[in-house]
Protein backbone atom coordinates (compact mmCIF):
# COMPACT_ATOMS: atom_id res chain seq x y z
CA UNK A 1 0.00 0.00 0.00
CA UNK A 2 2.75 2.53 0.70
CA UNK A 3 4.37 2.17 -2.81
CA UNK A 4 0.31 3.17 -4.53
CA UNK A 5 0.39 6.51 -1.56
CA UNK A 6 3.51 7.39 -2.88
CA UNK A 7 2.65 7.21 -6.50
CA UNK A 8 -1.29 9.08 -6.05
CA UNK A 9 0.53 11.39 -4.02
CA UNK A 10 2.96 12.51 -6.86
CA UNK A 11 0.75 12.48 -9.50
CA UNK A 12 -1.28 14.73 -7.58
CA UNK A 13 1.16 17.25 -7.35
CA UNK A 14 2.09 16.82 -11.33
CA UNK A 15 -1.92 17.74 -11.98
CA UNK A 16 -1.64 20.66 -9.41
CA UNK A 17 1.95 21.72 -11.61
CA UNK A 18 -0.10 21.26 -14.73
CA UNK A 19 -4.09 23.35 -13.60
CA UNK A 20 -1.54 26.32 -12.81
CA UNK A 21 0.48 26.84 -15.71
CA UNK A 22 4.07 27.65 -15.13
CA UNK A 23 3.56 28.29 -11.52
CA UNK A 24 4.88 25.07 -9.66
CA UNK A 25 3.54 24.36 -5.87
CA UNK A 26 6.60 23.69 -3.61
CA UNK A 27 5.74 20.25 -2.14
CA UNK A 28 4.95 20.28 1.57
CA UNK A 29 7.07 18.86 4.43
CA UNK A 30 7.24 15.51 4.91
CA UNK A 31 9.11 12.90 7.50
CA UNK A 32 12.40 11.83 8.32
CA UNK A 33 12.91 8.64 10.03
CA UNK A 34 16.21 7.95 11.83
CA UNK A 35 16.84 4.34 13.32
CA UNK A 36 19.95 3.14 15.00
CA UNK A 37 20.93 -1.11 14.86
CA UNK A 38 23.25 -1.80 17.00
CA UNK A 39 24.88 -5.57 16.92
CA UNK A 40 27.86 -6.97 19.13
CA UNK A 41 28.57 -6.47 22.63
CA UNK A 42 28.60 -3.78 25.34
CA UNK A 43 26.63 -1.55 24.40
CA UNK A 44 26.39 1.78 25.91
CA UNK A 45 23.76 2.51 28.21
CA UNK A 46 23.26 5.99 27.21
CA UNK A 47 22.23 5.28 23.71
CA UNK A 48 23.77 7.70 21.31
CA UNK A 49 22.65 11.32 20.03
CA UNK A 50 21.92 12.15 16.40
CA UNK A 51 21.17 15.86 14.47
CA UNK A 52 19.94 17.47 11.25
CA UNK A 53 21.77 19.57 9.39
CA UNK A 54 23.95 20.64 12.41
CA UNK A 55 21.60 21.89 15.02
CA UNK A 56 20.70 20.70 18.22
CA UNK A 57 20.99 16.83 18.96
CA UNK A 58 18.88 14.68 20.39
CA UNK A 59 18.88 11.11 22.12
CA UNK A 60 18.23 7.56 20.42
CA UNK A 61 18.49 4.47 21.75
CA UNK A 62 21.24 1.72 20.14
CA UNK A 63 18.49 0.04 18.64
CA UNK A 64 16.01 2.91 17.88
CA UNK A 65 13.69 4.64 15.89
CA UNK A 66 12.95 8.09 15.48
CA UNK A 67 10.42 9.65 12.98
CA UNK A 68 11.00 13.72 13.00
CA UNK A 69 7.76 15.37 11.65
CA UNK A 70 7.68 18.34 9.27
CA UNK A 71 11.05 18.10 8.15
CA UNK A 72 11.67 20.98 4.90
CA UNK A 73 11.00 19.69 1.24
CA UNK A 74 15.13 18.80 0.13
CA UNK A 75 18.15 17.69 0.88
CA UNK A 76 19.60 17.40 4.72
CA UNK A 77 22.68 15.93 5.98
CA UNK A 78 21.79 13.62 9.20
CA UNK A 79 24.84 12.79 11.72
CA UNK A 80 24.92 10.21 14.39
CA UNK A 81 27.25 10.79 17.37
CA UNK A 82 28.52 9.91 21.10
CA UNK A 83 29.80 6.42 19.87
CA UNK A 84 31.75 4.70 22.58
CA UNK A 85 35.50 3.24 21.46
CA UNK A 86 34.60 -0.36 21.10
CA UNK A 87 31.83 0.70 18.54
CA UNK A 88 32.38 1.31 14.66
CA UNK A 89 29.79 2.40 12.10
CA UNK A 90 29.21 1.11 9.11
CA UNK A 91 28.93 3.90 5.99
CA UNK A 92 28.97 7.11 5.91
CA UNK A 93 28.80 9.88 8.79
CA UNK A 94 27.05 12.45 8.50
CA UNK A 95 25.04 10.92 5.65
CA UNK A 96 22.45 12.69 3.16
CA UNK A 97 18.85 12.42 3.16
CA UNK A 98 16.50 13.51 0.77
CA UNK A 99 13.25 14.63 1.96
CA UNK A 100 9.94 15.16 -0.30
CA UNK A 101 6.75 16.57 0.77
CA UNK A 102 4.23 13.87 2.01
CA UNK A 103 7.16 11.09 2.03
CA UNK A 104 8.80 9.25 5.00
CA UNK A 105 12.39 9.54 4.23
CA UNK A 106 14.83 6.76 6.00
CA UNK A 107 18.10 7.00 7.44
CA UNK A 108 19.80 3.56 9.31
CA UNK A 109 22.69 3.82 11.08
CA UNK A 110 24.48 0.17 11.40
CA UNK A 111 26.61 0.34 14.44
CA UNK A 112 28.68 -2.84 15.40
CA UNK A 113 30.32 -3.13 19.22
CA UNK A 114 33.07 -5.74 20.48
CA UNK A 115 33.00 -6.70 24.24
CA UNK A 116 33.82 -3.68 26.51
CA UNK A 117 34.14 -2.29 29.83
CA UNK A 118 33.83 1.28 31.78
CA UNK A 119 36.23 3.10 33.94
CA UNK A 120 35.10 5.25 36.81
CA UNK A 121 37.65 8.50 38.33
CA UNK A 122 37.14 10.14 41.08
CA UNK A 123 38.65 13.48 41.93
CA UNK A 124 39.05 14.20 45.66
CA UNK A 125 40.60 17.34 46.52
CA UNK A 126 41.45 19.00 50.30
CA UNK A 127 43.41 21.98 50.83
CA UNK A 128 42.70 25.84 50.98
CA UNK A 129 42.69 26.78 47.40
CA UNK A 130 41.33 24.40 45.57
CA UNK A 131 41.45 24.64 41.59
CA UNK A 132 37.94 25.79 39.97
CA UNK A 133 38.92 24.77 36.72
CA UNK A 134 39.32 21.17 37.67
CA UNK A 135 41.89 18.75 36.23
CA UNK A 136 41.51 16.06 33.02
CA UNK A 137 42.67 12.66 33.48
CA UNK A 138 44.20 10.70 30.10
CA UNK A 139 43.63 7.00 29.69
CA UNK A 140 46.70 5.47 27.53
CA UNK A 141 48.16 8.78 26.95
CA UNK A 142 45.44 9.31 24.53
CA UNK A 143 41.77 9.48 25.49
CA UNK A 144 41.06 12.51 27.06
CA UNK A 145 37.99 13.54 30.07
CA UNK A 146 37.64 17.07 31.93
CA UNK A 147 36.68 16.64 35.50
CA UNK A 148 36.38 19.02 38.66
CA UNK A 149 38.23 19.28 41.59
CA UNK A 150 35.56 17.26 43.48
CA UNK A 151 33.88 15.11 41.05
CA UNK A 152 33.37 11.60 39.44
CA UNK A 153 33.54 11.40 35.61
CA UNK A 154 33.04 7.86 33.82
CA UNK A 155 34.24 6.40 29.90
CA UNK A 156 32.53 3.67 28.84
CA UNK A 157 33.81 1.52 25.94
CA UNK A 158 37.42 0.56 27.08
CA UNK A 159 38.89 -2.68 25.99
CA UNK A 160 39.67 -5.35 28.80
CA UNK A 161 43.44 -5.14 30.12
CA UNK A 162 45.31 -2.97 31.16
CA UNK A 163 44.98 1.03 30.69
CA UNK A 164 47.12 3.84 31.87
CA UNK A 165 45.15 6.64 33.97
CA UNK A 166 46.82 9.81 34.43
CA UNK A 167 45.39 12.63 35.98
CA UNK A 168 46.56 16.36 34.69
CA UNK A 169 45.80 19.60 34.84
CA UNK A 170 46.70 19.92 38.45
CA UNK A 171 47.77 23.32 39.98
CA UNK A 172 51.56 23.87 41.02
CA UNK A 173 49.94 24.06 44.65
CA UNK A 174 48.03 20.95 44.98
CA UNK A 175 49.65 17.36 45.00
CA UNK A 176 48.13 14.32 43.91
CA UNK A 177 48.76 11.81 46.82
CA UNK A 178 49.08 8.63 45.04
CA UNK A 179 50.35 7.22 41.74
CA UNK A 180 50.02 9.10 39.24
CA UNK A 181 49.80 7.62 36.58
CA UNK A 182 48.51 4.61 37.69
CA UNK A 183 47.97 0.84 35.64
CA UNK A 184 44.21 0.52 35.71
CA UNK A 185 42.53 -3.78 34.67
CA UNK A 186 39.01 -3.09 32.71
CA UNK A 187 37.03 -6.20 32.76
CA UNK A 188 34.26 -6.62 30.31
CA UNK A 189 30.79 -5.54 30.92
CA UNK A 190 31.99 -4.25 34.62
CA UNK A 191 32.95 -1.02 36.13
CA UNK A 192 36.34 -0.02 37.54
CA UNK A 193 36.93 3.02 39.77
CA UNK A 194 40.18 5.14 40.82
CA UNK A 195 40.29 7.90 43.35
CA UNK A 196 42.84 10.56 42.66
CA UNK A 197 43.51 12.23 46.33
CA UNK A 198 44.83 16.00 45.68
CA UNK A 199 45.77 18.06 48.60
CA UNK A 200 46.19 21.98 47.71
CA UNK A 201 48.23 24.36 49.42
CA UNK A 202 48.04 28.50 49.56
CA UNK A 203 48.43 29.63 45.81
CA UNK A 204 49.93 32.55 44.40
CA UNK A 205 49.07 35.15 46.53
CA UNK A 206 45.76 33.85 46.98
CA UNK A 207 46.04 34.23 51.17
CA UNK A 208 47.78 36.42 53.58
CA UNK A 209 48.34 35.39 57.28
CA UNK A 210 48.09 37.79 59.42
CA UNK A 211 47.95 37.98 63.88
CA UNK A 212 44.21 39.39 65.25
CA UNK A 213 42.94 39.89 68.30
CA UNK A 214 38.68 39.25 67.25
CA UNK A 215 38.46 36.70 68.66
CA UNK A 216 39.55 38.10 72.44
CA UNK A 217 43.23 36.62 71.82
CA UNK A 218 46.25 36.82 69.34
CA UNK A 219 45.13 34.40 66.52
CA UNK A 220 46.67 33.21 63.08
CA UNK A 221 44.18 34.13 60.59
CA UNK A 222 43.94 33.75 56.83
CA UNK A 223 42.53 35.98 54.49
CA UNK A 224 42.31 35.49 50.76
CA UNK A 225 43.72 38.29 48.60
CA UNK A 226 40.27 39.57 47.58
CA UNK A 227 39.47 39.89 51.07
CA UNK A 228 36.05 37.02 50.96
CA UNK A 229 36.81 34.70 53.65
CA UNK A 230 38.59 34.57 57.07
CA UNK A 231 39.60 31.51 59.07
CA UNK A 232 40.96 31.24 62.35
CA UNK A 233 43.84 28.23 61.90
CA UNK A 234 44.90 28.53 65.63
CA UNK A 235 41.77 28.78 68.19
CA UNK A 236 43.44 28.29 71.03
CA UNK A 237 42.98 30.31 74.48
CA UNK A 238 46.71 31.52 74.61
CA UNK A 239 48.35 34.47 72.25
CA UNK A 240 49.61 32.91 68.64
CA UNK A 241 51.19 35.79 66.71
CA UNK A 242 54.05 36.47 63.98
CA UNK A 243 52.99 33.82 61.32
CA UNK A 244 55.80 33.22 58.79
CA UNK A 245 54.90 30.96 55.42
CA UNK A 246 57.39 28.22 54.13
CA UNK A 247 58.54 28.68 50.92
CA UNK A 248 56.20 25.83 49.56
CA UNK A 249 53.25 27.31 51.48
CA UNK A 250 52.15 24.69 53.23
CA UNK A 251 53.76 25.07 56.81
CA UNK A 252 53.07 28.16 58.85
CA UNK A 253 55.47 28.58 61.57
CA UNK A 254 54.82 31.24 64.64
CA UNK A 255 54.73 32.27 67.70
CA UNK A 256 52.93 31.17 71.20
CA UNK A 257 52.56 31.53 74.62
CA UNK A 258 50.63 28.40 74.80
CA UNK A 259 53.63 26.36 77.19
CA UNK A 260 53.77 29.46 79.57
CA UNK A 261 55.93 31.60 77.42
CA UNK A 262 56.84 32.54 73.84
CA UNK A 263 58.27 29.45 71.87
CA UNK A 264 58.30 28.81 68.02
CA UNK A 265 55.73 26.50 66.46
CA UNK A 266 54.75 25.00 62.84
CA UNK A 267 51.52 24.20 61.77
CA UNK A 268 50.43 22.52 58.13
CA UNK A 269 48.84 25.66 56.29
CA UNK A 270 45.03 24.54 57.20
CA UNK A 271 46.13 24.77 60.81
CA UNK A 272 46.62 21.14 61.70
CA UNK A 273 49.60 19.08 62.64
CA UNK A 274 50.81 21.42 65.16
CA UNK A 275 54.51 21.14 66.63
CA UNK A 276 56.73 22.62 69.19
CA UNK A 277 59.90 23.49 67.74
CA UNK A 278 61.84 25.04 70.63
CA UNK A 279 61.24 24.15 74.03
CA UNK A 280 63.37 26.82 75.94
CA UNK A 281 62.14 29.09 79.31
CA UNK A 282 63.23 32.01 77.46
CA UNK A 283 61.37 33.82 74.90
CA UNK A 284 61.56 32.69 71.03
CA UNK A 285 60.07 34.88 68.98
CA UNK A 286 59.92 36.04 65.34
CA UNK A 287 60.14 32.97 62.94
CA UNK A 288 61.28 33.46 59.19
CA UNK A 289 62.37 31.08 57.42
CA UNK A 290 65.15 30.33 55.06
CA UNK A 291 64.13 30.42 50.93
CA UNK A 292 65.00 27.00 50.77
CA UNK A 293 62.62 25.66 53.33
CA UNK A 294 65.53 24.16 55.39
CA UNK A 295 66.48 26.89 58.56
CA UNK A 296 64.16 29.13 60.58
CA UNK A 297 66.09 32.42 61.52
CA UNK A 298 64.16 34.21 65.35
CA UNK A 299 64.87 36.16 68.05
CA UNK A 300 65.96 35.05 71.44
CA UNK A 301 66.38 36.13 75.14
CA UNK A 302 68.01 33.08 76.25
CA UNK A 303 71.26 34.20 76.55
CA UNK A 304 70.17 37.11 78.44
CA UNK A 305 69.10 39.57 75.93
CA UNK A 306 67.46 39.48 72.64
CA UNK A 307 69.56 38.42 69.28
CA UNK A 308 69.21 36.71 65.95
CA UNK A 309 69.43 32.98 66.06
CA UNK A 310 69.09 30.04 63.34
CA UNK A 311 68.10 26.12 63.91
CA UNK A 312 66.66 23.73 61.14
CA UNK A 313 62.94 23.66 60.14
CA UNK A 314 62.67 20.49 62.34
CA UNK A 315 64.20 22.62 65.76
CA UNK A 316 67.41 20.70 65.60
CA UNK A 317 70.55 22.62 65.11
CA UNK A 318 69.96 25.88 67.11
CA UNK A 319 72.99 28.00 66.10
CA UNK A 320 73.01 32.07 67.92
CA UNK A 321 74.05 34.22 64.93
CA UNK A 322 74.44 38.07 66.74
CA UNK A 323 76.12 38.73 70.13
CA UNK A 324 75.86 41.99 71.17
CA UNK A 325 75.20 43.50 74.30
CA UNK A 326 72.08 45.17 72.82
CA UNK A 327 68.90 43.37 71.51
CA UNK A 328 68.55 42.26 67.67
CA UNK A 329 65.23 41.46 66.51
CA UNK A 330 63.43 40.49 63.50
CA UNK A 331 65.13 38.72 60.94
CA UNK A 332 63.98 38.38 57.71
CA UNK A 333 66.11 36.50 54.49
CA UNK A 334 67.03 37.79 51.66
CA UNK A 335 65.97 35.89 48.76
CA UNK A 336 68.96 34.31 47.81
CA UNK A 337 69.47 32.83 51.29
CA UNK A 338 72.90 34.63 51.56
CA UNK A 339 71.98 37.53 53.94
CA UNK A 340 69.82 38.34 56.91
CA UNK A 341 68.51 41.66 57.38
CA UNK A 342 67.13 42.63 61.07
CA UNK A 343 66.41 45.47 63.59
CA UNK A 344 69.27 45.60 66.51
CA UNK A 345 69.91 48.71 69.13
CA UNK A 346 72.95 48.48 69.17
CA UNK A 347 73.82 51.74 68.21
CA UNK A 348 71.18 53.03 71.17
CA UNK A 349 68.14 53.21 68.54
CA UNK A 350 66.44 50.19 66.40
CA UNK A 351 67.79 50.03 63.00
CA UNK A 352 67.66 47.93 60.45
CA UNK A 353 70.86 46.12 59.91
CA UNK A 354 72.58 43.40 57.42
CA UNK A 355 74.73 40.44 57.68
CA UNK A 356 75.65 37.56 56.42
CA UNK A 357 73.65 34.75 56.88
CA UNK A 358 75.75 33.43 59.66
CA UNK A 359 75.78 37.20 61.85
CA UNK A 360 79.16 38.16 60.22
CA UNK A 361 79.76 41.41 58.78
CA UNK A 362 77.14 43.54 60.37
CA UNK A 363 76.57 46.44 59.42
CA UNK A 364 74.09 49.66 59.75
CA UNK A 365 72.11 50.65 56.80
CA UNK A 366 69.48 53.07 58.17
CA UNK A 367 71.80 55.34 60.17
CA UNK A 368 68.99 57.03 61.79
CA UNK A 369 68.78 58.62 65.12
CA UNK A 370 64.49 57.64 64.75
CA UNK A 371 63.74 53.75 65.31
CA UNK A 372 63.48 51.78 62.48
CA UNK A 373 61.79 48.09 62.75
CA UNK A 374 60.28 44.45 60.89
CA UNK A 375 62.30 44.92 57.50
CA UNK A 376 61.12 42.43 54.83
CA UNK A 377 63.17 41.94 51.42
CA UNK A 378 61.34 42.49 47.76
CA UNK A 379 61.50 38.93 45.83
CA UNK A 380 63.71 40.31 43.42
CA UNK A 381 66.16 41.57 46.09
CA UNK A 382 66.51 45.21 45.15
CA UNK A 383 64.84 46.76 47.72
CA UNK A 384 63.96 45.99 51.88
CA UNK A 385 61.09 47.85 52.94
CA UNK A 386 60.62 48.62 56.47
CA UNK A 387 58.71 50.57 59.09
CA UNK A 388 60.11 53.62 60.75
CA UNK A 389 59.05 56.66 62.79
CA UNK A 390 61.59 59.17 61.42
CA UNK A 391 58.69 61.89 59.92
CA UNK A 392 56.94 61.90 63.15
CA UNK A 393 54.76 58.61 62.82
CA UNK A 394 55.13 54.76 61.88
CA UNK A 395 55.36 54.93 57.63
CA UNK A 396 56.71 52.13 55.49
CA UNK A 397 60.12 53.05 54.05
CA UNK A 398 61.57 51.14 51.00
CA UNK A 399 65.79 51.23 50.66
CA UNK A 400 68.07 49.81 48.12
CA UNK A 401 70.34 46.82 50.31
CA UNK A 402 73.45 49.69 49.41
CA UNK A 403 71.61 51.98 51.52
CA UNK A 404 70.30 54.06 48.81
CA UNK A 405 67.10 55.67 47.25
CA UNK A 406 65.13 55.63 50.82
CA UNK A 407 61.13 56.25 50.01
CA UNK A 408 58.69 56.79 52.13
CA UNK A 409 55.94 54.24 50.55
CA UNK A 410 52.87 55.30 52.85
CA UNK A 411 52.78 59.25 53.60
CA UNK A 412 49.59 59.12 56.21
CA UNK A 413 49.18 60.73 59.26
CA UNK A 414 48.35 57.15 60.86
CA UNK A 415 51.25 54.68 61.91
CA UNK A 416 51.99 51.89 59.56
CA UNK A 417 53.43 49.36 60.89
CA UNK A 418 55.10 45.62 60.31
CA UNK A 419 55.29 45.49 56.29
CA UNK A 420 55.52 42.39 53.81
CA UNK A 421 56.59 42.15 50.37
CA UNK A 422 54.40 39.97 48.08
CA UNK A 423 56.22 37.78 45.83
CA UNK A 424 56.49 39.05 42.88
CA UNK A 425 57.40 42.47 44.82
CA UNK A 426 54.07 44.16 43.03
CA UNK A 427 52.68 44.82 46.24
CA UNK A 428 53.10 45.23 50.21
CA UNK A 429 50.48 44.52 52.85
CA UNK A 430 51.08 46.30 56.42
CA UNK A 431 49.10 47.15 59.39
CA UNK A 432 48.01 50.70 59.71
CA UNK A 433 45.83 52.27 62.28
CA UNK A 434 44.59 55.12 59.98
CA UNK A 435 40.68 54.76 60.03
CA UNK A 436 41.08 53.91 63.93
CA UNK A 437 41.97 50.39 64.79
CA UNK A 438 45.28 48.30 63.52
CA UNK A 439 43.65 46.99 59.95
CA UNK A 440 45.51 44.80 57.24
CA UNK A 441 46.07 47.04 54.41
CA UNK A 442 47.89 46.15 50.46
CA UNK A 443 49.68 48.98 48.67
CA UNK A 444 51.19 48.71 45.31
CA UNK A 445 55.09 48.52 45.74
CA UNK A 446 55.82 52.58 44.89
CA UNK A 447 52.46 53.62 43.36
CA UNK A 448 49.55 54.73 45.40
CA UNK A 449 47.24 52.28 44.67
CA UNK A 450 46.22 51.21 48.28
CA UNK A 451 42.97 48.50 49.84
CA UNK A 452 41.76 47.94 53.00
CA UNK A 453 41.86 43.93 53.62
CA UNK A 454 40.67 44.08 57.14
CA UNK A 455 38.00 45.70 59.34
CA UNK A 456 37.07 44.10 62.62
CA UNK A 457 37.64 47.15 64.98
CA UNK A 458 39.74 44.99 67.02
CA UNK A 459 43.50 44.79 66.04
CA UNK A 460 44.97 43.15 62.58
CA UNK A 461 48.88 43.03 62.22
CA UNK A 462 51.76 41.26 61.35
CA UNK A 463 50.39 40.24 57.79
CA UNK A 464 52.84 37.31 55.89
CA UNK A 465 51.86 36.54 52.22
CA UNK A 466 51.91 32.71 51.33
CA UNK A 467 54.42 31.73 48.28
CA UNK A 468 54.79 32.38 44.88
CA UNK A 469 54.44 29.47 43.35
Amino acid sequence: MKPLISVTVAALFIGLAAGCGDDLIEPGPGMLRVTTVTTGASFDPDGYRFRVDGGDSRAIDVNETVILPRISFGEHTVELKGLTMNCSLDGENPRAAYVTGGQISVVTFRVSCTAAGSLEVTSATTGMTVDINGYAFTVDQTLDRQIGSNATASIFGLSPGDHSVELSGVAANCAVGDENPRTLSITADATTSTVFDVSCAPALLDYIAFTSERDGNKEIYIITRTASEFTNLTKHPASDYQASFAPNGTKIAFTSDRDGDPEIYVMNYDGTGLTNLTTDAAADEAPAWSPDGSRIAFTSDRDGNQDIYVMNADGTGVTRLTQTPEADRSPAWSPEGGRLAFASRRDGNWEIYLAEADGQNARNLTNSSADEDSPTWSTDAPYIAFASNRDGNWEIYAIRPNGADLTNLTNDMGDDVTPSWAPGSAKIAFATDRDGDLEIYVLTAFGRDIRKMTDDGRPDIQPSWSPLW
